[in-house]
């Protein structure tokens, strides 16, 4: 009664409620190489590669040809890899 719900409405996909991957605005969300790519700004075939050398962020294969990535995982990849100005380091 009177409580908000999240997941409910009009997603910005313009499909009601949860989209099929989950919760949006969910860290545990699973995104497709298209996706990341696009709101990271990575190229497809460098996350590609990066799954192929065993390096770049964690993924979830569900079979051969398709990959998800969590939010989560992305965030912290990055995170993981932030370089402190030096400057800033000495303070």
């Amino acid at each position: 009664m009177g409580t908000a719900h999240r997941g409910r409405g009009r997603g910005g996909d313009g499909r009601a409620g949860r989209s099929r991957n989950g919760p949006a605005n969910s860290s545990s969300r699973l995104l497709t190489e298209e996706q990341v790519a696009q709101r990271w700004g990575f190229a497809v075939k460098t996350l590609q590669s990066w799954r192929a050398q065993r390096r770049g962020p964690k993924f979830v294969r569900f079979s051969q040809r398709m990959v998800r990535y969590r939010v989560a995982d992305i965030e912290a990849f990055i995170k993981d890899r932030e370089v402190e100005p030096e400057a800033a380091a000495r303070r």
